[in-house]
């Protein structure tokens, strides 16, 4: 208690610097709890809003044994200095350590995440901020159990979120158990259960089983792994494979990461990927004080579309066309962003 009280003061005195950090908690009637959840807004959230702009929003989902502030730990996310390369709203909630995977558990009747993100946290935070509520301008991303919980979710509600990327995601839940977890199920056998007659439940939310019903032509995704990642490096690479056999745009890369943190620069791709696939406010969009690497775009054709790498670099510019991602000749995958849903300003990558 000590330690989240002396993380919640750091957080509120951070924000006069960087972005603004809001905890509070829900009271769920789905999952009989308080539901602990911070928003992280960009520094000049009040002046925007009071210019008619309003935010797409992305919900971030921790990883197992970690909690809503998880994200805002250097190393871990650093959500409320990096907001501000960003234009959207972060959510992070916390499901109080129940290593409840961020799914409606077929076992447990108050295990129901997946219903509490669209049923009550999204409408409950659609009101109290300037969010642009539809599915477009809506992402969930996360990190380890949190990255299986937001490829998830955007299988279970295409309607309600049109972009999801998994960091190190735990995507290949297996009955018997996945030996290459070292021996943990991470929860799972109380979410699901564990003998021969539950195998049907860990098939129904394996993301490698499952990843092809997401058929809607306008969902964005997303997924890195850690080459040195123990636990899920392999099957990272497996989802790539699948998804790419599949013919579904997506972008993948891997660094030389272990499993446990998330450096600043990952982070920082992970947020441009949402920044580059959100639908914007027509307001038009600011330079975030402190940031010293923006440059303007140089104007490009009506209808034209604009290339750039994973890193934010721009390579040129062509006539419009359907494909979102390509990969080119040496196999290293090309972002496809149309101009006009891009930022005006973007941060100079590292």
């Amino acid at each position: 208690m000590i330690k989240r009280l002396a993380l919640a003061l750091l957080v509120q005195v951070s924000a006069m610097y960087a972005g603004q950090v809001y905890k509070t908690w829900y009271t769920s009637p789905l999952l009989g709890m308080n539901v602990p959840y911070v928003v992280i807004l960009p520094h000049s959230y009040a002046q925007d809003v009071a210019q008619g702009k309003r935010f797409p929003v992305l919900y971030l989902l921790h990883c197992a044994g970690c909690d809503d502030l998880t994200w805002l730990q250097p190393g871990a996310g650093n959500m409320n200095t990096l907001i501000d390369s960003v234009h959207f709203i972060a959510v992070a909630p916390s499901d109080s350590n129940r290593y409840g995977w961020w799914l409606d558990s077929p076992k447990l009747p108050y295990f129901a995440h997946s219903r509490f993100l669209v049923e009550e946290l999204k409408p409950k935070i659609d009101s109290l901020y300037a969010t642009l509520p539809g599915r477009l301008s809506t992402g969930v991303a996360g990190w380890s159990m949190g990255g299986f919980g937001a490829l998830h979710n955007i299988i279970m509600h295409p309607d309600v979120y049109g972009s999801a990327f998994s960091i190190k995601g735990g995507v290949d839940p297996t009955l018997p158990l996945n030996p290459s977890w070292g021996g943990s199920d991470f929860g799972l056998y109380k979410d699901l259960g564990n003998t021969p007659a539950d195998s049907v439940n860990w098939n129904a939310v394996n993301i490698l089983l499952n990843i092809h019903r997401l058929t809607t032509e306008s969902v964005h995704l997303g997924a890195y792994g850690g080459r040195n990642d123990a636990l899920f490096a392999i099957e990272n690479r497996r989802l790539d494979t699948i998804m790419t056999g599949l013919s579904m745009p997506h972008l993948f890369f891997e660094t030389d990461e272990d499993h446990y943190g998330i450096p600043d620069t990952s982070m920082l791709r992970v947020l441009r990927f949402f920044d580059s696939v959100f639908v914007h406010s027509a307001a038009a969009v600011r330079p975030r004080a402190g940031y010293t690497g923006h440059a303007r775009r140089p104007a490009v054709p009506a209808g034209a579309v604009v290339w750039y790498d994973i890193r934010g670099r721009r390579l040129a510019a062509f006539p419009a066309i359907d494909k979102r991602y390509l990969q080119n000749a040496s196999g290293i995958r090309i972002a496809v962003m149309p101009d006009a849903a891009c930022r005006v300003f973007f941060h100079a990558a590292p």
